[in-house]
């Protein structure tokens, strides 16, 4: 059974649940941090910071399952947005934050994405166009020979860090761009797959546009739980046939999301603690900057400070075990194997 469809059919009932419940007992919602799509209402408004899921797992791949993959998908974009396509927002750190030492806190390692903003470039700059990307000619490579037509670029770092300790595990890489179309960019496959980094250490890096992978139907659930089928939902017919939704309506069906994802080997997260079980969550924050003064006089007159870590935006987290994985949606755990 698709894992999409196995997570909507458990949220669909841990979210009628939930929904029921507060109808029941009146409460509203009380301070959180939080995500997931649009669940959460303020990071809803800020839609470059706003994690839509967070996955934590152990790769599948023939070969690497002593490996750890995380991934951060952030806003819910409909694909034909031009001409200001969907980016990464430099003025956002995304992190990932890994507790090793199962106390609670996911403070024993941290990974920071930063992105920049490249000047625009190629034909889009010598022709002074309004569109970013064009084919002329197609784009197929992020950089060098077949990427003029790339005319508005990221580029990001990443950057481990261990208590006081900080290493730049990778500097200048290119996130991979929105897909604008077959004409402008005749191979999307292979551009994903440039950007697709190896590391020294065995660590692999990825940021660009994908496919939302979940499969909801939201507006049934918030349509006051009007549920299109009842939950259950699967006869074993249905449960052995992965290439129809028995859910009806997929809600974020032909929408992308930004992704960034970040597999490593274990022991970079474990180190010689011996522990089998790791939690973690992702989270993003904006630069917070104070300006001190009175009146509306000179500038010089007033003090500008500036931090992170102060604002954080949005927070989406799971727990994993290296035999079991609990997917924490809402709050609430499900259990699958891995």
């Amino acid at each position: 059974m698709k894992r999409g469809l196995w997570l909507a059919a458990a949220l669909t009932a841990v979210v009628g649940a939930a929904l029921a419940a507060a109808l029941s007992n009146g409460t509203g919602p009380g301070d959180a941090d939080a995500a997931s799509h649009r669940e959460a209402p303020l990071i809803s408004l800020d839609g470059p910071a706003d994690i839509t899921d967070f996955f934590l797992f152990r790769s599948y791949e023939p070969g690497k399952d002593s490996n750890v993959v995380m991934l951060m998908d952030t806003q819910s974009e409909e694909p034909s947005s031009g001409p200001n396509y969907w980016n990464f927002d430099p003025s956002v750190l995304y992190t990932f934050n890994v507790d090793t030492d199962r106390d609670g806190k996911a403070d024993d390692v941290k990974f920071e994405f930063r992105f920049r903003n490249e000047p625009i470039r190629g034909t889009a700059a010598a022709l002074k166009l309004f569109q970013p990307y064009v084919a002329v000619p197609p784009i197929t490579a992020l950089d060098g020979a077949g990427s003029d037509g790339l005319g508005f670029r990221q580029r990001y770092s990443v950057t481990m860090v261990k208590g006081l300790q900080r290493t730049v595990l990778a500097d200048n890489l290119i996130a991979v761009p929105s897909n604008v179309g077959p004409r402008t960019m005749p191979n999307y496959d292979s551009l994903a797959a440039q950007g697709t980094y190896t590391l020294p250490g065995g660590v692999r890096v990825f940021a660009g546009q994908r496919q939302d992978p979940f499969s909801i139907d939201l507006g049934g659930i918030f349509d006051t739980v009007n549920l299109r089928r009842a939950v259950p939902a699967l006869t074993p017919a249905e449960d052995a046939n992965d290439s129809v939704n028995p859910f009806g309506t997929d809600m974020l069906s032909g929408f992308n999301v930004h992704t960034i994802a970040l597999e490593l080997p274990s022991a970079m997260l474990t180190g010689d603690t011996g522990t089998s079980v790791l939690g973690a969550y992702a989270a993003t924050a904006r630069q917070r900057i104070s300006v001190n003064g009175t009146g509306i006089g000179p500038v010089s007159k007033r003090t500008v400070t500036s931090d992170w870590f102060c604002i954080r935006l949005s927070v989406l987290s799971t727990e994993i075990m290296l035999r079991v994985t609990l997917i924490w949606l809402s709050g609430v755990f499900g259990v699958m194997p891995v």
